[in-house]
C-alpha cells in the first residue's frame, strides 16, 4: 500500500467513525426527547382510558377543528374514533367531517333520522346498496356514523360528507333521482341508466358528461336534484383518470378542492362550529402533496385567519393485517393484506418510531410539535420523516390492527 495512502485512509476512517458517533448521539437526543413527549392508552370496549386520551383532550379543549388523518382499512382505528367523539361531543364538537360523499351524507342523515332500528345497516346490506357509500360498506365505520348521530347534539345532522360520490353508488342517486320524477321523460332517461347500470357497475365513472347533463337539463328548476346531479357530475370529472382524460394528479387536486368547498360550505352554513375532521392520512396534512394543496392545509389557514386552533393527529398501523384500500393503490375487493406503515419498517428499524412501538399491545401517543426545534439538528432524519414531524402536530400508532368487516359479509340484520 502506499505510504502516502495509508495516512489519508486513517483520516477518512478516523472521519466515519466520528460521523457515526454523532449520528448515534443525535439519535440518543432524538430518542430521550420523544420519552419525554410519549403517552399510552387503552381502548377498553367502547372506551378509550389512558394519559393519551387525557393528553388529546387537553389539545381538543385548545383547539376549533380537530383532525385525524388514518390509515384506512381497520377495524380499530374507527373504534378508536368513535371512543374519542364521545369525549369530543362534551367539549363543543357538534359536527364530524367524513371522506364519504355530500349527497350520501346527506341519504345517511335521512335514514339514520327515519328512526328504524339498524335502518343504516338494512339499507347498505340490500343488494342494490353494496358499496353504495364509500368506506360505509364496512361495519366498524358504519358503526361510527351511528355512534356519532348518538352522541352530538346535532343527531344526524352532525354528519358531513366532503368527498366526491362513490363510483359504486350510483344506483342510489338515480333511486334518488326517480323519486324526484314528474315528466315522462325524466323517467325514461332515469330508466335507460338504471339498465346499463345492471351491465356495467363502473357505469358513473364511464363516458356520461353529456347525459348527465342532459338529466341535469330534464330536471331543471329543482334544487334538489340540481344538488345530486352536480355531485354526480364532479364525481364523473374525478373518474375521468379512468379513462385516460385527466391525469391523476389533476384528478387528486380536484377531489381536493372539491373537499374544500364542501368544507368550507359546510362552516359558513353552520357559523363556524367546532369541528372533528376524520380522513385518509395525507388529506389532513398541512402540506402540499402530489401536486395539490391538502384539506389539512386549508383548514390550518382558515383556522389561523380566524384566530383558532386546529390539532393534526396521524392515526397509523403497527403490525396486524388491513382491508386494502386506495392507498394502498387498490380498492376493497383487493382484500387482506399486512397492516405495514407508510412511514417505514417498524421491525427493520427504518421507522422513526421504532424504538418505542416495538412489542407495544396498546396504542402510544408522540407529541411531535417539540420535535421541530430540532429538525434540521438531526441529520439522519430523511426527507419523509421531517414531513411528518412538520405536517403533523401528533402520531399514534395502533398495534396489531384486525381487517375492517365488510358489511355484506355481516350477520343479516332481521
Amino acid at each position: 500500500m502506499s505510504k502516502m495512502l495509508l495516512p489519508l485512509l486513517t483520516v477518512i476512517g478516523i472521519g466515519l467513525a466520528a460521523s457515526a458517533q454523532e449520528t448515534e448521539l443525535d439519535k440518543s437526543a432524538f430518542d430521550s426527547m420523544i420519552a419525554k413527549h410519549c403517552y399510552r392508552m387503552q381502548l377498553q370496549g367502547n372506551e378509550m382510558v389512558g394519559e393519551g386520551v387525557t393528553w388529546l383532550l387537553e389539545q381538543a379543549k385548545q383547539s376549533h377543528y380537530f383532525l385525524i388523518g388514518e390509515r384506512h382499512g381497520t377495524a380499530e382505528i374507527p373504534l378508536i374514533c368513535g371512543a374519542l367523539y364521545s369525549k369530543l361531543s362534551e367539549e363543543g364538537y357538534d359536527y364530524v367531517a367524513l371522506e364519504i360523499g355530500k349527497i350520501a351524507s346527506l341519504r345517511v342523515q335521512e335514514i339514520i333520522r327515519s328512526g328504524e332500528k339498524d335502518g343504516l345497516f338494512h339499507f347498505l346490506q340490500k343488494e342494490e346498496n353494496r358499496d353504495a357509500i364509500a368506506f360505509l360498506d364496512w361495519r366498524e365505520e358504519a358503526d361510527l356514523v351511528n355512534h356519532i348521530a348518538k352522541y352530538s347534539a346535532k343527531g344526524p345532522r352532525a354528519i358531513w360528507g366532503l368527498d366526491h360520490e362513490f363510483i359504486y353508488g350510483f344506483g342510489m342517486y338515480l333511486t334518488m333521482l326517480e323519486s324526484q320524477a314528474t315528466t315522462p321523460a325524466q323517467a325514461m332517461a332515469i330508466e335507460s341508466l338504471q339498465g346499463e347500470l345492471k351491465e356495467n357497475r363502473f357505469l358513473l365513472g364511464a363516458d356520461n358528461l353529456e347525459r348527465l347533463t342532459i338529466l341535469k337539463t330534464l330536471f331543471k328548476n329543482n334544487s334538489r336534484t340540481d344538488n345530486i346531479i352536480d355531485a354526480l357530475l364532479d364525481a364523473n370529472y374525478v373518474y375521468g383518470r379512468f379513462r385516460g382524460e385527466i391525469t391523476r394528479v389533476e384528478s387528486n387536486a380536484y377531489r381536493e378542492n372539491l373537499m374544500k368547498r364542501n368544507l368550507y360550505q359546510n362552516l359558513i352554513h353552520n357559523n363556524n362550529p367546532k369541528v372533528f375532521i376524520k380522513l385518509g392520512g395525507f388529506h389532513a396534512a398541512p402540506s402540499i402533496s402530489d401536486g395539490k394543496i391538502t384539506l389539512g392545509t386549508f383548514v390550518e389557514e382558515w383556522a389561523n385567519v380566524n384566530n383558532l386552533k386546529a390539532f393534526n393527529l396521524y392515526c397509523d398501523v403497527n403490525g396486524g393485517t388491513i382491508r386494502s384500500s386506495g392507498q394502498d393503490g387498490s380498492d376493497g375487493a383487493a382484500g387482506i393484506k399486512p397492516a405495514l406503515s407508510l412511514f417505514g419498517s417498524i421491525p427493520d428499524n427504518t421507522h422513526l418510531f421504532s424504538r418505542f412501538l416495538k412489542g407495544q399491545k396498546d396504542p402510544i401517543l408522540i407529541d411531535l410539535r417539540p420535535l421541530r426545534d430540532h429538525i434540521d439538528q438531526w441529520a439522519f432524519l430523511s426527507r419523509g420523516q421531517k414531513s411528518l414531524i412538520n405536517s403533523f402536530d401528533a402520531y399514534m400508532a395502533v398495534p396489531n390492527v384486525t381487517p375492517a368487516t365488510l358489511v355484506s359479509q355481516s350477520r343479516k340484520l332481521p
